[in-house]
């Protein structure tokens, strides 16, 4: 992913927690957001936008969620016996 790509997946996200969290002046920072995705999303090209939306409509597979809680497990478990900071 681009860099302008990164950016439209992190000011969407930020949209929706501000309408799912109503914090104090979340209706002008949405606002703020709103115009500001628009201006990202204007430097893309439809397949860059494409490219979005599959990677946020993807779901892994059962095969590849297992390899993943493994992979997740094996670093906690190497960190576990290393000194907080």
């Amino acid at each position: 992913m681009n860099k302008n790509q990164e950016y439209v997946k992190h000011i969407e996200g930020r949209i929706h927690s501000l309408k799912i969290n109503k914090t104090v002046g979340w209706e002008n920072t949405v606002d703020y957001l709103t115009t500001a995705l628009a201006d990202v999303m204007g430097r893309l090209s439809p397949e860059e936008l494409t490219e979005i939306r599959e990677s946020q409509a993807y779901v892994m597979s059962a095969e590849e969620a297992k390899v993943r809680r493994a992979e997740e497990s094996k670093v906690m478990n190497d960190n576990r016996d290393k000194p907080s900071i």
